[in-house]
């Protein structure tokens, strides 16, 4: 089976984010729920399997769980996941036309790239994917969440295929809603036409959906993700410096910095205009002030304190999943090492087996030849006795020769046989040879 690993999706923490407009895109398109999902469950076995025969008509996917048929179509993805929840507009699904080097496709393609990569000018791929690095800082941070969103399989290290291009265009500017549901048939059915992808994409979405469902029995092993494993915070950007001011919220990747305007909220005062006249100060009002610097530098360790957990829990988890992979990887070398053990142990057995044939093969051999030539030494006898008779001759005087050998009696021969007190007949010394090598 080429399936090997399930993709894990992650959901957002909000309180990181507040302020960064990332929910309010999500919203925009109908997608918001998806960073609304706890994403902590995976029933590996259950989605490899269902995953692993698939058929499609139209929209619809369909495959077997322990021997039960299960579909899932764009309805489904929908109703369970709650997205595309747009209804004021349609949502937009993909074909091969929007690919195709027309005059509109390379202006919508232009505008896309300005968005994503914030330059007018045809950004150029290598081997069909594109740079994240190059994008802009709030772009980076919807595809880094796309990466464990929407994005699945469109992503791969620090880069994206052109579709990952425009749904990031779509997602941060709100045009052209394209369908999640049509985007996640698409790719599931993508990996398993292409023999090169080895991972399954929204590996917690099919298992919500399966387990919905009802393919996911009660005694089924379930993977549970770590808690600092299901979020994605602040801290899952090494590359880009997140701070604010009394009225802006900044992200700076230390090429760009983009702001947002805070929101004035009731008991803060509203930044001045330029050139308006200084007004006394009050004393509670700068013993306001300092409260609330006060508040905030609490809520700013606080979150420094979080993040460092967030980040502990993450390496705790990168070491436990290397040393599982250590320890897979020992088994298996000592699984091959004992599989070619037993294989060299079956081919020696193998040799002693045919060997022994060969050898009772053999010995038949020598056997049917030692009766046939003893017969033959018989008639030979028979015959020379008589033709001495004729003659006259006295048989006493002529010495004997051994019943199984031409040779004369005391001559001695390298095939002389202890066993028998006479020598093996030439006829079939060769095979006698075979079996017990030369004699000397």
């Amino acid at each position: 089976m080429k399936l090997q690993d399930v993709a894990k999706s992650q959901s957002l923490d909000t309180r990181d984010f507040e302020g960064y407009t990332i929910r309010e895109r999500f919203a925009k398109v109908g997608w918001e729920q998806l960073l609304n999902l706890k994403c902590d469950k995976v029933y590996k076995r259950v989605v490899i399997q269902w995953t692993a025969s698939l058929s499609r008509n139209g929209d619809t996917l369909t495959s077997i769980v322990d021997e039960k048929s299960y579909t899932i179509t764009p309805a489904v993805i929908r109703d369970i996941l709650k997205v595309d929840t747009r209804t004021d507009l349609p949502y937009a699904c993909f074909n091969i036309n929007d690919f195709q080097p027309t005059t509109e496709n390379k202006i919508r393609w232009l505008e896309a790239c300005k968005t994503v990569f914030g330059t007018v000018e045809d950004v150029k791929s290598y081997k069909g994917w594109y740079n994240s690095s190059r994008m802009t800082p709030l772009v980076k941070i919807l595809s880094r969440i796309g990466t464990s969103t929407f994005l699945q399989g469109l992503t791969m290290m620090a880069s994206v295929k052109a579709q990952g291009i425009w749904l990031l265009h779509s997602l941060f500017t709100g045009e052209d809603l394209y369908s999640f549901a049509h985007i996640m048939i698409d790719n599931i059915w993508d990996m398993y036409e292409k023999e090169h992808r080895k991972i399954i994409p929204y590996g917690n979405y099919i298992s919500e959906i399966l387990n919905r469902l009802g393919a996911v029995s009660k005694d089924e092993y379930v993977e549970v993700a770590p808690p600092g494993y299901r979020l994605i915070s602040r801290v899952s950007f090494s590359g880009l410096s997140f701070s604010e001011s009394p009225t802006e919220y900044i992200i700076d990747d230390y090429k760009q910095r983009i702001k947002f305007p805070k929101i004035v909220t009731e008991g803060e005062a509203p930044v001045d205009p330029p050139g308006t006249p200084q007004q006394p100060s009050n004393p509670l009002v700068n013993m306001t002030n300092i409260e609330n610097l006060i508040n905030k530098q609490s809520s700013m360790i606080t979150s420094i304190q979080k993040q460092m957990e967030l980040q502990a829990l993450e390496a705790k988890h990168r070491e436990q999943e290397i040393r599982k992979l250590a320890e897979e990887m020992v088994n298996n070398i000592q699984k091959q090492m004992e599989g070619q053990a037993l294989e060299a142990k079956r081919r020696e057995q193998e040799i002693e087996r045919r060997a022994e044939v060969r050898a009772h093969a053999i010995i038949r051999e020598i056997g049917k030849q030692r009766s046939i030539h003893e017969q033959e030494q018989i008639q030979l006898r028979v015959s020379l006795n008589q033709g001495n008779n004729v003659h006259g001759v006295d048989t006493s005087q002529i010495p004997q020769m051994s019943h199984t050998s031409s040779h004369l009696p005391g001559v001695v021969s390298k095939y002389y046989d202890p066993t028998r007190g006479d020598e093996i007949p030439k006829e079939f010394q060769s095979l006698y040879g075979d079996i017990f090598g030369p004699r000397r």
